[in-house]
């Protein structure tokens, strides 16, 4: 079991299918120590027209939402046996209907105690586990899921959003690209209202403020086009403050802003920067979370006069080894 348990999510396909087929084995067994000629491949038919009494190929496709050709062949194996036959529909002669034979009928009398019994003693396996009685809430809830938006649709994005990241090069301020860092820095602003300040240098003179050591700023850029920046406002020689902390909202997932954060704990690294704060409004409860993971830690709390609160986060750093940074940045990752 120990595979199973390590690779998670990665196996669930053939942990179902295993699971599936040792359910299927003991059922199978069940039947015919009961002396009962039943397959487990009959059941889905069987089931239906005990349910509806007659059924189309249509109705059985629909029902069990395969195909009108699954369905039909399904049906047919049942009638080869003897076991359900067709009849055509009094109004429309191109349907043809099925129902059960007599000998089918008989054969159903004979399992149906057996589907009692086996109900009731799966029902008694899921509630022997603390979590396994939720099952079937849990499976319909993922089959919703996955008809709202597939597997492959969702891996799919993913990578791609990967193999953009891989595109990211940071570079120092460069006033060439200063309109997409403005663009940043004020969504940012609206974004995060406690990061506003009657000192608006750090977006207005950006380039002088960087020239003069009191700012430092690291752009994320793709082909030359910014996707992400922050800026750290200096305050005396190793304490600074994040005024800016940003990424394009059309590339605004998780990934981009790791790496972003990433490259701010590696810049402290560099400009020897001890204790760094950041205040961040509390609906930005995703970026504190990820914030405090990478040891932020909580200072103090404020509120505006909108009566909104603010997280105050500082970080004492130490003049960390390059390996020691990487392992920050792989544990927020």
């Amino acid at each position: 079991m120990k595979v199973y348990e390590m690779a998670g999510e990665l196996i669930i396909g053939s942990r179902l299918k295993r699971l599936s087929e040792k359910f299927l084995s003991d059922v199978s067994k069940v039947y015919k120590s009961q002396g009962i000629p039943f397959e487990t491949a009959y059941f889905p038919v069987f089931y239906l027209l005990n349910l509806h009494g007659t059924l189309t190929v249509s109705h059985v496709a629909r029902e069990l939402e395969i195909t009108q050709s699954g369905a039909s062949q399904m049906i047919n194996s049942l009638v080869k046996k003897g076991l359900v036959r067709y009849d055509k529909d009094k109004d429309d002669k191109r349907i043809r209907i099925a129902s059960f034979t007599p000998r089918g009928t008989l054969l159903l009398g004979q399992v149906e105690p057996v589907w009692e019994s086996i109900g009731k003693c799966f029902r008694k396996i899921l509630e022997e586990g603390d979590n396994s009685r939720y099952l079937f809430q849990a499976l319909g809830e993922i089959e919703e899921s996955i008809v709202q938006n597939n597997l492959f649709s969702r891996v799919f994005k993913d990578l791609k959003k990967k193999n953009l990241l891989k595109k990211v090069i940071f570079s120092p301020y460069d006033p060439i690209l200063e309109e997409g860092y403005k663009a940043l820095a004020l969504s940012w602003l609206v974004e995060n209202s406690f990061a506003k300040t009657n000192d608006t240098d750090f977006i207005n003179k950006t380039g002088r403020m960087v020239e003069k050591g009191l700012g430092i700023v690291r752009l994320a850029k793709i082909e030359n086009q910014v996707v992400g920046a922050f800026y750290l406002s200096k305050i005396g020689g190793d304490r600074a403050e994040i005024l800016v902390f940003g990424v394009e909202d059309s590339r605004g997932h998780l990934g981009l802003v790791q790496l972003l954060l990433s490259r701010l704990l590696e810049t402290m690294r560099e400009e020897k920067i001890n204790r760094v704060s950041i205040r961040l409004n509390r609906r930005l409860a995703p970026l504190i979370k990820l914030f405090r993971g990478a040891g932020f830690s909580l200072d103090c709390l404020e509120k505006n006069k909108e009566d909104e609160t603010c997280f105050v986060l500082t970080k004492k750093v130490r003049i960390l080894s390059r390996a020691l940074v990487r392992r920050q940045a792989d544990f927020i990752k």
